[in-house]
């Protein structure tokens, strides 16, 4: 069962135990072995140099990861509400107190990716929106436990006059960061062509004809 939100006294337990959610969640599980041998924390992490991260024995690329992961904040989402093209809600940051401190959520199919009312999730703080003073949560991913993996929806391209390149594309959101345009290739073997921006969480992916690519809209993969 989903834990109540508003239930503080369950904080302290999933601070303890984020950063590896975290990293499962970002694609990184290969990491979550390093941080459990050394008893690492989303706290201790924090604190981690570059150089501290590589005495511990990770690559430089994975020290990177590490510090770059343990940046994400960490909440549980108070309630979730469909719009007609995204979901919406708040997320209240561990330790909150006050509906002050809740940030807004918003995005598009995140319930398919475990968002949901009472979900631990993490999250990148971003800057208040036009729907009030409050803060909000960007890039929110849930955190998984062992076993689990990261579901990646596909969208179609929200524009009525689409181009012929359009009707054989799909939009991908919630990719890790880091995904390659030839990860994206290996989730759908029959795509034609794949992009995923440097640095982005979202990616295209082509197929030969439109009804291949209408057969894979709304359909999730995947990969860990």
């Amino acid at each position: 069962m989903p834990m109540d939100p508003d239930d503080t006294s369950n904080d302290d337990a999933i601070a303890a135990a984020a950063l590896p959610g975290v990293l499962r969640s970002l694609g990184l599980e290969r990491l979550v072995a390093a941080v459990d041998e050394h008893e690492i924390d989303l706290e201790s992490a924090r604190m981690l140099s570059a150089g501290d991260a590589v005495e511990l024995g990770l690559e430089e690329a994975d020290a990177a990861s590490l510090i770059s992961a343990a940046k994400r904040r960490v909440g549980v989402v108070l309630w979730t509400k469909q719009g007609i093209d995204n979901q919406y809600g708040f997320v209240r940051p561990l330790g909150a107190t006050t509906r002050e401190e809740n940030l807004h959520l918003e995005g598009r199919m995140l319930r398919e990716q475990g968002v949901a009312k009472g979900a631990a999730v993490s999250y990148v703080v971003g800057g208040a929106t036009s729907r009030g003073p409050n803060l909000q949560a960007r890039d929110v991913l849930a955190l998984l436990k062992p076993g689990q993996k990261r579901p990646v929806p596909a969208l179609s391209v929200p524009t009525e006059r689409r181009s012929a390149w359009e009707r054989r594309s799909v939009f991908v959101a919630g990719l890790a960061p880091g995904t390659t345009w030839k990860q994206l290739r290996d989730a759908w073997p029959a795509a034609k062509h794949a992009s995923a921006p440097h640095g982005k969480t979202h990616g295209f992916v082509t197929f030969a004809t439109p009804e291949e690519a209408e057969a894979v809209v709304g359909k999730h993969i995947f990969y860990g």
